[in-house]
């Protein structure tokens, strides 16, 4: 084997090395072919690739890459923005069912009318015509009840109910009705004016002349029953209990009990003595009130409203937001919740967002207490700041200060968990024994690619391929390699740039090669930068397949990042090998 200088073999072939390092990590769309291939070669000074070489401006369309990402888009002026969205499935059956109250038991009471005739009647003989008239009137219970349903779970309170219901009372007067006697219709032709008084919490409806509770008839003759067919229509639960009426919840019970009463106005007519026995003279009655049922009621109501946990997979982030060293602090994360409820009563959400990172929780965001109002297609907004709010909202935006923490760490997933309830702190009206539901259930999470004060993205590339050029070369062990260009950069960001020298396996080498990165580029300025390499080994340089870069972006200004607007130049481009190339010739 034969050892020679080829200097300008080496130099062409540093010029490749150098040529790959400076295009690999930019988009094959800059050309660089118009680098000069002249070069000088120097002592002391090294071998220099010319300067004055430069790109375009490459945009961040370019650098980024993000062809791949449904979740980060560009809007029509290029502005990068994260997205996405869940569907949640619909709740169906949310109801309270109807309410049965059924009888405990029902007394029918007769109602004995007390005419006191005087002494002197009782001294009369029998057959004596009695022309005295007595007037007078009667009030009296006929009937008393006590009623009982069992209290549905999601009923707390009821103040007034919409019932169905049927009463059958039939009022007689001669006694026949309950198997006995009355000489009613015997003194009394006729009653002037009659009522059949209810529970005041009833309301009931009838063919008969009403007044509230009560059912009025004039005219009433004694000679026939009285039948009175109503329907019960509402009670109130408001109406305060006295002694014998009372409707309430009381140990889980819906409590319905009371007194059904009869007030009548009478005068006499004229009979003989004997004919009429004074102390049977009684108005009997028969009263059916069927089940009540509570179809529709006014009142605090607690239904069960479960919604399912959605989870939304962070699989397809462009791989500036992957790097396990980055931080995504977005500066203004929204969040748009949208649910189109039929329920007639608010839900209360409780909901949590659940950073997932290899099946554990890395962080819990809670999201302060919101309304989904009732028969509407709610609109809710959920952001970290009070600032791009939109206008059609159906309630104030709820603020989340920490709301960035979510994606802060780049989960690979994010679940929201729901705890819904109905406010049951409030009156509402409610339909029983009808599904209620709540649809089109879904969220969105958006926000512009702008970043807080705590963000680093980060992009990797990976530049190889040089092992090839470079197998047959060695530098003395004083030498370097100098990489050097001014890039300016109109990124709202500050760069770090790091370089790892890999070999042609992909491992790292960095015990092999010194590499000295180049300080922070700042933004908005040209930045002077320079990579030196330096082999801690001899003929380390043959190991050197390429370089594994690595570029920590800094955001500043909380400035959207624009595929369009925002770009890197590099100009002044130059390589210098500074000491002696030596490459190995294999031919005899």
């Amino acid at each position: 084997m034969k050892k020679k200088q080829k200097n300008l073999l080496a130099l062409l072939s540093l010029m490749m090395t150098g040529g790959l390092f400076m295009t690999s990590c930019m988009d094959d769309n800059y050309d660089l072919s118009d680098i000069d291939g002249t070069v000088a070669v120097g002592s002391d000074e090294g071998i220099t690739l010319p300067s004055n070489n430069s790109t375009t401006n490459i945009t961040l369309s370019d650098l980024l890459d993000i062809d791949e990402s449904e979740s980060v888009t560009t809007d029509v002026d290029g502005n990068y923005q994260y997205e996405q969205s869940s569907t949640i499935d619909d709740v169906n059956d949310i109801k309270v069912d109807e309410v049965t109250i059924t009888k405990e038991s029902s007394t029918d009471i007769p109602a004995k009318i007390e005419i006191n005739p005087g002494n002197d009647y009782y001294l009369l003989p029998n057959g004596t015509l009695i022309t005295d008239t007595y007037n007078g009137s009667i009030t009296h219970n006929i009937n008393t009840f006590n009623y009982e349903g069992d209290q549905p779970k999601e009923v707390i309170s009821l103040s007034s109910t919409d019932i169905s219901g049927t009463v059958k009372l039939t009022i007689n007067f001669d006694g026949s009705l309950v198997g006995g006697s009355s000489d009613l219709p015997k003194l009394i032709q006729k009653f002037d004016l009659l009522t059949i008084e209810f529970p005041s919490y009833l309301e009931i409806e009838s063919e008969a002349t009403q007044e509230n509770n009560k059912l009025i008839f004039t005219d009433v003759p004694t000679n026939q029953n009285l039948v009175i067919q109503a329907t019960l229509k509402k009670a109130d639960f408001s109406v305060a209990p006295d002694a014998e009426n009372k409707l309430a919840i009381e140990n889980d019970k819906i409590i319905m009990k009371g007194g059904v009463k009869i007030q009548a106005n009478y005068n006499t007519v004229q009979f003989n003595k004997g004919d009429v026995d004074l102390d049977k003279l009684t108005i009997n009655s028969v009263t059916n009130i069927s089940k009540v049922t509570i179809k529709s009621a006014t009142g605090k109501f607690d239904p069960d409203i479960t919604i399912e946990n959605s989870t939304i997979d962070l699989n397809d982030l462009p791989d500036f937001m992957t790097d396990d060293e980055v931080v995504v602090d977005l500066y203004n994360p929204q969040i748009i919740f949208t649910a189109n409820s039929q329920l007639p009563l608010p839900g209360k959400i409780n909901a949590k967002l659940k950073a997932k990172k290899n099946g554990s929780v890395i962080k819990t965001v809670t999201i302060p207490e919101f309304l989904v109002e009732q028969n509407k297609a709610n609109k809710i907004l959920i952001a970290r700041r009070n600032e791009n709010i939109p206008t059609d909202l159906t309630q104030p935006a709820i603020i989340v200060p920490d709301l960035s923490e979510i994606i802060k760490d780049v989960p690979d997933n994010i679940e929201l968990s729901i705890e819904a309830k109905a406010d049951s702190e409030n009156d509402y009206d409610f339909e029983l024994g009808t599904s209620y539901s709540i649809t089109d259930i879904n969220y969105i999470i958006h926000a512009p690619l702008s970043f807080g004060d705590e963000a680093l993205i980060v992009y990797n590339d990976t530049i190889d391929g040089w092992a090839e050029d470079l197998e047959d070369i060695y530098l003395t062990d004083n030498a370097k390699v100098e990489a050097t260009f001014d890039i300016t950069n109109n990124v709202p960001a500050k760069l770090t740039l790091e370089a790892t020298p890999i070999d042609a396996k992909g491992n790292d080498i960095d015990n092999m090669l010194n590499i000295e990165n180049p300080p922070t580029v700042d933004k908005g300025v040209t930045n002077g930068v320079k990579f030196t390499i330096t082999q801690k080994n001899k003929d380390a340089l043959k190991k050197l397949d390429g370089l594994r870069l690595k570029i920590k972006g800094k955001p500043i200004d909380n400035t959207t990042l624009n595929e369009k607007t925002q770009t890197i130049k590099i100009e002044n481009i130059s390589i210098k090998v500074i000491g002696k190339v030596v490459i190995e010739d294999n031919k005899d």
